[in-house]
């Protein structure tokens, strides 16, 4: 935070030297443990003197408060904007019954506030310093404040967070029935009988403690909460937080004050670049929060072996590594990828070609790469293969015969006595260790389960501890009793549903986070090996000034903690919930500058190939939304790396839309599709016309969705006529896709659409203007061209906006 310097803030220029300097109290010299004011309210609910039938509802009890004050301020007499009022007032208009109590009970209830206000309020230490060195100067300090504490709380108030505090004045607004924006700084001068030239005020309401003094002369600084675009992040992060945290008890509001810290760590670093204020507000407090995940547990684990070893995992660990070094602490940075690890492990061919299961597209030189062999049968089966390009699933059926287990023992074999080589180097006596921690982002545990595998097959007894920033939780059970993995996202924090979407969408964190330089390759005595790095300079110095920011939060953190500043991150399991927003708000609901920063990127697939694909796919994504319903769309298997993103580039609705899916809140009886009667369609084929009955769907968004099944013979395909008179007479045309498919299902389940342009469509008494159309006539067609394809089969999908036809109604199945 930029506080004014002793020297400047001792006189006003121009002016001679101050007289006196007055504080605003809270946000200024007091800061909160909580992420907003109603943090207060909650924490008064767990003092307030409730019955059993009032017990567990905060979030009404918070509300009732809210409402008690605004009925307090409207109803004040006299009724002057800003009129401030009395927490008696408030309580006055707080409605007990709800709760169990009754009207005897309201001064318990402000008790209850008072104690809370002493729970989470604490000195920012750098106002402090400030203030301090002014009394020590000569200058008179004091507080100016818009409360409804009476001075008397107030100081008590004061006292209680910086023992033997003494100060020359203290006005409360409530006391005076005026707030600092509406009188309360012309009652301070007169009563004080001080010229406003000579004094000065610090405080962060932009109206109250800069406009309205500065009015009046008095010299002002302002110590802002926070920058105005991270108000609306803010609020993003508290929606997600209620949609995959709040269910399991966790709270929104009160946080230990990490919401109030990372603002005023955003505070301290003056004039961020766009990428580096990311890794302030986001990465940095998730990987400070991960590294205290860390600590904590390896201090568990290291009761039982204190000469534990740690390791990070290259490449995606190295912003932790470098945040574990800093701290001062000693570990291995291990460059190991998944890809080696099950190859070195493998001595089988399933278990070899369960690697290439999850691939889009392979061929020839990815799988010698990947392997590091050549085989004939290998060459063979591409060279058989239209474009020497097969699906990774084909190839992992076809592998058996490809390879025989000797070969498969011998790739594995090769590979694991280099790795073994490398790893002795890096770990100082390796074969002698009882526990090895492996840190690592996550998340299904495959390096830490191959490397298990590998050792039992070395006769090393080593025990292995996963800790990951989040996890698949699922994907551990066939750990061995002895090794364990635990996650700091895991679904303790919230559901599996979530963990598994916000996996879905973190290739940019992996961005961030990761080396930058190529993914291991082999080892050559003991030496790591790597690929080439397919990566453009610009993205690397990008994800660079992202980490950078990251690495300024932790430093200011730390330096914080050192400072009678809380430590929220201290305490991991509490801290998580709120850890899991702040990463959650960026991965499943970014913002526009989000999408503008990043949305340009390219990524490396990593896995022994150069292969690069786009992080945001918005064409893909509206493809298939033209074609599927949303949740359809959101769950796909398609390789769209930011699925939340690419939703959010096509309308902010699409992108909430996608945090409910990620939360398991979409209702599909919404947003899907719903039988709303049916249409019969021509087919013309060189034998002659068809007529087919095809089901219409309404869309959640009111749109008319049709799939057409279609058999293609020869590469040749029907023609389609539409009769608009049944559909609509006049619409809009959202979206034309084809799908193919070696069967109807599998042409309907295909998740790479083709998309038709509006040349592929004709109309007879239709007028067709771009994706637009109007009957022109008693009996309007629409003719559609479907392009010749190669497979037998094919689905063409069309979704329209009727216009002028009412809301379509779903009908009972």
């Amino acid at each position: 935070m930029q506080y004014p310097p002793f020297e400047q803030a001792r006189t006003c220029p121009g002016s001679g030297r101050l007289v006196a300097f007055s504080f605003d109290v809270f946000d200024t010299f007091l800061l909160r443990r909580c992420t907003t004011p109603e943090g207060v309210f909650e924490q008064a609910f767990r003092h307030a003197p409730l019955t059993l039938r009032g017990a567990g509802r905060a979030t009404s009890y918070c509300q009732h408060r809210q409402m008690a004050e605004g009925k307090a301020r409207k109803r004040g007499k006299p009724p002057a904007k800003g009129r401030e009022t009395s927490i008696e007032d408030i309580y006055a208009r707080f409605a007990v019954r709800p709760f169990g109590l009754t009207a005897d009970d309201r001064p318990a209830l402000v008790a209850a506030e008072f104690a809370a206000e002493h729970d989470l309020c604490f000195v920012n230490e750098s106002v402090l310093a400030l203030y301090r060195a002014l009394q020590a100067d000569g200058i008179k300090v004091g507080f100016l404040s818009d409360t409804y504490w009476n001075a008397e709380r107030l100081g008590a108030l004061l006292r209680h967070c910086v023992p033997g505090l003494t100060w020359d004045f203290l006005y409360a607004s409530c006391d005076h029935g005026v707030g600092k924006a509406d009188g309360l700084f012309d009652r301070y001068l007169k009563k004080q009988g001080w010229k406003p030239t000579t004094v000065a005020h610090i405080g962060d309401n932009p109206q109250a403690d800069i406009q309205a003094p500065g009015a009046l002369g008095i010299q002002t600084y302002h110590c802002p909460q926070c920058p105005p675009a991270d108000v609306g992040l803010f609020q993003r992060e508290d929606h997600i937080f209620e949609m995959i945290c709040a269910a399991d008890g966790a709270s929104l509001r009160l946080d230990d004050g990490l919401r109030t810290i990372r603002r005023q760590i955003t505070a301290m670093i003056p004039h961020p670049s766009p990428m580096a204020r990311v890794g302030v507000s986001v990465l940095g407090p998730v990987l400070s929060g991960f590294h205290h995940f860390v600590a904590d547990r390896l201090a568990k684990i290291a009761q039982d072996n204190p000469s534990v070893r740690v390791a990070f995992l290259a490449r995606d660990g190295l912003a932790p590594y470098r945040l574990w070094q800093d701290s001062g602490r000693e570990a291995a940075y291990l460059e190991i990828n998944r890809r080696i690890a099950l190859v070195a492990g493998t001595t089988d061919q399933e278990s070899l070609g369960a690697l290439f299961k999850d691939m889009s597209l392979v061929d020839e030189a990815a799988i010698s790469a990947f392997l590091k062999h050549s085989s004939p049968k290998i060459s063979r089966y591409f060279q058989r293969l239209p474009k020497g390009q097969s699906t990774g699933r084909a190839f992992a059926e076809a592998l058996p015969s490809l390879l025989t287990r000797a070969e498969t023992r011998t790739i594995g074999q090769a590979i694991r006595a280099r790795l073994m080589a490398y790893l002795r180097a890096a770990i100082p006596d390796l074969d002698h260790c009882g526990d090895l921690v492996l840190v690592d982002l996550g998340y299904s545990g495959t390096i830490q389960k191959g490397l298990r595998t590998i050792f039992d097959q070395e006769g090393l007894s080593v025990r292995l501890h996963g800790l990951y920033l989040i996890t698949n939780d699922e994907a551990f059970d066939e750990l061995p009793s002895h090794d364990s993995a635990e996650g700091y996202l895991s679904s303790g924090v919230m559901s599996p549903r979530t963990s598994l979407a916000i996996l879905r969408n973190i290739a940019l964190i992996e961005q961030f986070c990761g080396a930058p330089e190529g993914s291991v390759r082999d080892y050559q005595n003991a030496a790591v090996v790597r690929e080439p790095d397919p990566r453009s300079a610009e993205h690397l110095a990008l994800c660079a000034e992202v980490r950078e920011g990251a690495f300024a939060f932790a430093q200011h953190y730390a330096a914080l903690s050192t400072k009678g500043w809380p430590n929220p991150l201290a305490s991991p399991d509490l801290a998580a919930p709120h850890i899991a927003a702040v990463l959650a708000r960026l991965l499943l609901l970014p913002s526009d500058t989000d999408l503008a920063l990043f949305g340009g990127i390219t990524l490396d697939v990593n896995l022994g190939t150069q292969g690069q694909v786009p992080l945001v796919d918005s064409g893909t994504t509206q493809s298939l939304l033209a074609k599927m319903p949303m949740a359809g769309t959101f769950g796909t298997t398609a390789q769209i790396m930011w699925m939340a993103a690419s939703a959010a580039v096509i309308s902010p609705v699409h992108g909430h839309f996608y945090a409910l899916f990620a939360a398991g809140l979409m209702p599909g009886d919404v947003v899907g599709d719903a039988p709303c009667g049916e249409v019969t369609v021509t087919l013309v084929t060189a034998g002659g016309l068809a007529q087919l009955k095809i089901a219409c769907q309404r869309t959640g968004f009111g749109d008319l969705r049709l799939h057409i099944p279609l058999i293609t013979t020869n590469q040749t395909s029907p023609a389609i006529m539409l009769p608009m008179n049944e559909i609509g007479r006049e619409g809009i045309l959202q979206g034309l896709t084809l799908s193919t498919g070696p069967s109807i299902r599998d042409a309907m389940d295909s998740d790479t659409p083709q998309d038709l342009s509006t040349d592929a469509l004709e109309g007879s008494d239709l007028v067709i203007t771009g994706a637009g159309y109007q009957a022109s006539g008693s009996a309007p067609i629409l003719l559609i061209k479907v392009p010749p394809v190669s497979s037998p089969y094919a689905v063409l999908t069309i979704t329209l906006t009727p216009i002028g036809a009412g809301r379509l109604l779903a009908l009972p199945a």
